[in-house]
């Protein structure tokens, strides 16, 4: 079952990213991110939502997705991806433990829907305790060098 294998996700974490690229002015941001185990235990939803900072308060949606994690037969990882301008994403994984405490659990683009733009993509997590950060990499038809997009530091709420 994929809860018992990604079980230190579930809950609800917080915190603050920067998103930065060569055709997006440096921008920080709220963001939250949900990881509910599915009823039947062998799937993760995922609900993630950023926001602008606007004098220190959360400001108007930079971006929301959902989607949802899987576990496939030879043990990797399958994540699903819609995000609310229209962009699908499915991303394949694999989960590292690097001791008891510390996970990376990393994805890479393997097929993209209605967005031509995009050529590869992937997302790395790395998790301690209830300490999470991430970094999203990215590379397009304008900017074809695979860099840094995203990167982000969120703690467990619940």
């Amino acid at each position: 079952m994929v809860i018992e294998k990604l079980d230190f996700l579930i809950g609800t974490w917080t915190g603050r990213g920067v998103a930065d690229f060569p055709t997006i002015k440096r921008t920080e941001y709220f963001e939250e991110l949900k990881f509910i185990p599915g009823e039947d235990n062998s799937v993760i939803f995922y609900e993630l939502k950023s926001w602008t900072i606007d004098n220190g308060d959360r400001g108007s949606v930079l971006s929301w997705q959902a989607g949802f994690v899987i576990e496939l037969e030879d043990g990797s990882f399958e994540m699903s991806n819609a995000q609310n301008n229209g962009r699908v994403e499915v991303l394949s994984g694999k989960l590292k433990a690097c001791d008891d405490y510390i996970y990376n659990l990393s994805f890479e683009s393997k097929v993209f829907g209605n967005d031509e733009r995009l050529v590869k993509t992937s997302r790395d997590f790395y998790i301690t305790g209830d300490e999470m950060k991430y970094t999203m990499f990215m590379a397009t038809q304008m900017t074809p060098e695979f860099q840094k997009h995203l990167e982000g530091e969120l703690v467990k709420q619940s």
